[in-house]
């Protein structure tokens, strides 16, 4: 299992995170913000378990989600998107290279609205990410529902 949390990766001039893990992997991305890199998330695995949850993906210079042109058609089966936003990316929010189209990847409780990240890659106080994330997850250090992001808006 990989595991990333709490994690801000911005402006890189390549992939935020570019998950090339082999065989049956399981990559966990949890509660980070990627911002203006492109892609937000590059997945070039053919197999595994690959979540994004509570996480930010915020103006990708190419596509927020991105699956590899060698990947195979089992976007459905490895790639789940939950409680998490991808938003404002210059080409498409989530897509495939292997398939050269728009993807839905499995998930739900997604949303696609500006952050309202602060220049610390915070949340401002009327941010629409607070408070929404996964019920399921643990709760914020001030005792509230989890929000989506690397960084918890204090209440």
């Amino acid at each position: 299992i990989f595991h990333i949390e709490r994690t801000i990766i911005a402006d890189s001039a390549s992939s935020g995170i570019s998950d090339r893990t082999s065989s049956a992997a399981t990559v966990d991305i949890v509660n980070s913000t990627l911002v203006k890199n492109d892609p937000g998330y590059y997945l070039d695995a053919m197999t595994g378990t690959h979540h994004l949850r509570n996480t930010i993906i915020s103006s990708s210079k190419g596509n927020g989600v991105e699956r590899a042109s060698n990947a195979t058609d089992n976007d459905q089966a490895i790639l789940n998107v939950s409680y998490s936003n991808v938003w404002n990316s210059k080409n498409n929010n989530y897509y495939s290279s292997r398939k050269s189209a728009v993807i839905t990847p499995a998930g739900s409780n997604n949303v696609s609205v500006n952050p309202l990240l602060t220049d610390e890659y915070g949340l401002y106080s009327i941010s629409p990410m607070i408070d929404v994330g996964d019920p399921a997850s643990a709760l914020d250090p001030d005792g509230t529902r989890a929000d989506i992001g690397a960084k918890p808006y204090q209440h």
